[in-house]
Order: C-alpha cells, then structure tokens, then sequence
C-alpha cells in the first residue's frame, strides 16, 4: 500500500481509495457515527459523479445530495464562526456547481 501521505498521487488513486478502501477502514474511526455517515454521503456523491452516463434524475438525486453534503460540512465543521472560516475552502463552494457541469 502506498503511503497516502504523498501528495504526487493522482485523482485514479484517491478516488479507488475514497471508494472501496477508506469506507471500511475509516468505519471506526470518527468520534461520532454522524461523521462516518457523512463522509459515506461523499462517497456516494463521488461515485455519481464519474459514472460514465447520468439520467435526469441522477443529476436531481446528486445536486440534492451535495447541497446536503455541503450544509453538514458547514454545520459540524465550520458552525458559522469566525475562526472557523478557513475549512471553508473554494473547493467546498465548488462541489455546489458540479451538476452544471455533468
């Protein structure tokens, strides 16, 4: 197993990880099961997102599913402080617009 650490891996690699690797191995190992439940949302909304075709209504499913995502990430990480705000990248903001782009 490479070392995840490194930053010189492709998006190949993390997206086999996120997929089929970290959901068991990371099932144990947040401090609350609404995180774990959380990052599996993450993996979902992965998985749609690179699927090779997409009806209609999994565009609808996958937009809903991120707004989700994202207001949970807001809530737990960010909690609307201040000092917070640097977990709130450009990248977060970013995933709002992915289904525009499918």
């Amino acid at each position: 197993m490479p070392d995840i650490t490194q930053s010189s891996y492709k998006a190949e690699f993390w997206s086999f990880w996120a997929i089929y690797l970290a959901p068991p191995l990371l099932q144990y190992r947040f401090p609350k099961p609404k995180y774990y439940t959380h990052f599996l949302l993450l993996v979902d909304i992965i998985k749609q997102t690179i699927q090779l075709s997409i009806t209609t209504e999994e565009l609808d499913s996958l937009e809903e599913n991120i707004i989700k995502w994202v207001e949970q990430y807001e809530r737990w990480y960010y909690k609307y402080e201040e000092d917070h705000l640097p977990a709130c990248t450009f990248n977060l903001h970013a995933l709002l617009h992915i289904v525009a782009y499918i």
